[in-house]
């Protein structure tokens, strides 16, 4: 998060590097071919984000507000939910390995059952989460409960970040921007 408080601070962006993307004809759907912990790692920060909101708001404090930036951030970054069901649906899909964490914990803001039985990279994932969740804490007290500030933070984050996007049809041109 060093990174996200210098972007605040000073104001400057900071670039995060290329993003290469194969693209799907006729869709919007893309399949991230580097960039993916870049990807991630930011969810977790906003994952975290809303859940300190959420915090706020069951608590109490601003509930109304909280909740509300809360639903915003993620809707504009992470997720949709569904109607029905009311879980949410990821814009980002991981690999077959950690999708199902990330979608039935991580999206829903729900710890695992039991952390030290998960895979190692699941758990990476979720230490990812609780790492930013601190940082947020620590930056964000409770008593101090500043969401204006907090959500400034992630519009920062928003505006400030940098990626080129480089998109490719298929693997081998992937191979070539590489090379």
């Amino acid at each position: 998060p060093i990174y996200l408080i210098q972007c605040e601070q000073t104001g400057q962006d900071h670039y995060l590097g290329a993003i290469v993307l194969k693209t799907f004809a006729g869709r919007k759907h893309f399949e991230v071919i580097d960039g993916q912990q870049r990807l991630v790692t930011i969810s977790l920060v906003l994952l975290a984000a809303i859940d300190t909101l959420q915090q706020w708001a069951a608590a109490g404090l601003d509930a109304d507000a909280n909740q509300q930036r809360a639903i915003l951030i993620r809707d504009r970054f992470l997720s949709t939910q569904d109607p029905a069901s009311l879980t949410f649906t990821s814009r980002l899909k991981l690999n077959a390995h950690n999708d199902g964490f990330y979608r039935a914990n991580l999206l829903q803001l729900r710890a695992p059952v039991a952390p030290a039985r998960l895979p190692d990279s699941d758990k990476l994932l979720w230490r990812g989460f609780q790492f930013f969740r601190q940082q947020l804490t620590e930056r964000f007290p409770v008593a101090q409960a500043d969401a204006q500030s907090l959500a400034r933070l992630v519009e920062t984050l928003a505006d400030r970040f940098l990626f080129i996007q480089i998109q490719v049809s298929d693997e081998l041109d992937a191979y070539t921007v590489f090379e």
